[in-house]
């Protein structure tokens, strides 16, 4: 099965998301996979196809963690490029603490099972969409200066989450598999 860690974002946070896109998403040319309403979460660790005895380890050992909520704050609106265009749009936030000790647990654990340690630097974000065609005449400027204008609330995180990912024609359907408050 298809598996990730991530944190579901609270819905005073997603209401905010969805009111600044509707402002825009008639406004680009570009053909954008917005993600929908329920989708929004933060990954910390994506593990791909794994087998369901993997699965029970991995459960197990992430029982073993004592969730704590926090909150994060919004740092910036930013963009994540492929051959100089545009191809995630996503919100950034501030580095916390906590987020960085619970990707610190997340990919020990997974590394103890046999899972390659995540070589990347972590950067914390939420993804809005993916562009699956660019158009540069977009107002892509204009769009990343009013959400970073904006006075977006507290990023409230109150649980961690084991999520099953299908891929369907209308999108991913995500399934908790554990969730820890």
């Amino acid at each position: 099965m298809r598996v990730f860690l991530g944190l579901p974002i609270d819905k005073d946070f997603e209401q905010a998301v969805v009111d600044q896109l509707g402002n825009w998403k008639n406004k680009f040319k570009s053909r954008l996979s917005w993600i929908k309403k329920g989708n929004y979460h933060l990954t910390l660790k994506f593990l791909g196809e794994v087998e369901e005895n993997v699965v029970e380890k991995l459960k197990q050992e992430l029982l073993k963690i004592e969730f704590m909520p926090f909150k994060l704050q919004v740092k910036k609106i930013g963009f994540f490029y492929s051959q100089r265009k545009v191809r995630v749009v996503w919100i950034g936030f501030q580095e916390e603490l906590e987020l960085k000790d619970y990707f610190s647990k997340i990919d020990g654990i997974c590394f103890d099972l046999g899972f390659e340690r995540e070589k990347r630097e972590y950067i914390p974000h939420l993804t809005l969409a993916r562009v699956k065609f660019f158009e540069p005449s977009d107002p892509w400027k204009n769009f990343q200066q009013a959400l970073n204008k904006f006075e977006w609330p507290q990023l409230k995180l109150k649980k961690l989450v084991l999520w099953q990912s299908k891929l369907t024609p209308q999108g991913p359907f995500y399934t908790p598999l554990l969730e820890l408050k």
